[in-house]
C-alpha cells in the first residue's frame, strides 16, 4: 500500500469519527443515566455499529475520494455526507436485530431525516476539511505514467 494512501485513510478516519463521537458520548451518557445499562443496551449497540460503519467507510473510501478532491472540493463535501449517511443508515438498520418492534419508518427513515435536517451541514463541512487534507497529502498524478492493465 502506498504511504500517501495510508496517511489519507487515517486522516479520514480521524476527521469523520470525531464529530459523531462528540454527539455520541453525551447522548450515551444521558441514556445510561436515565434508564440504566440493561434497558439501554440496544441503543448502545446501535451507536457502536454506526461509529464502526463511519470508521470503515471513511477508511475504505478515502483513497478513492482523495483523487476526486484534487480537482474539486465539492467531492469532499459529497464524501462527508456519504460517510455520515452510511453511519445513520447503520444506526437505523441495527434496530432490526436489537428491537422486537422494528419499524422501517421509525428506525431507518427518521434517523436519516434527522441526519438530513441537522447533520448535513456538519458532514459537508467535515468533507471540506477532508478535501483540504487530501489536497495536502495526495501527490498529484504523474502525467508520464500510463496505466496499462
Amino acid at each position: 500500500m502506498n504511504t500517501s494512501h495510508s496517511r489519507i485513510r487515517w486522516a479520514a478516519v480521524k476527521l469523520f469519527i470525531a464529530p459523531p463521537m462528540l454527539f455520541a458520548v453525551p447522548s450515551v451518557a444521558l441514556v445510561l443515566s436515565d434508564v440504566g445499562v440493561s434497558h439501554s443496551a440496544p441503543f448502545l449497540v446501535q451507536v457502536g455499529f454506526a461509529l464502526v460503519a463511519i470508521a470503515l467507510a471513511s477508511y475504505l473510501l478515502a483513497p478513492v475520494f482523495a483523487r476526486f478532491c484534487l480537482g474539486s472540493v465539492a467531492a469532499g463535501c459529497f464524501f462527508g455526507v456519504l460517510v455520515c449517511a452510511i453511519g445513520a443508515l447503520a444506526f437505523g438498520l441495527t434496530a432490526v436485530t436489537t428491537y422486537p418492534d422494528f419499524s422501517f419508518h421509525d428506525y431507518v427513515l427518521k434517523p436519516l431525516g434527522w441526519f438530513a435536517a441537522c447533520g448535513f451541514p456538519l458532514a459537508a463541512l467535515t468533507g471540506l476539511f477532508f478535501a483540504g487534507a487530501a489536497q495536502r497529502l495526495t501527490p498529484p498524478p504523474d502525467p508520464h505514467e500510463t496505466n496499462v492493465a
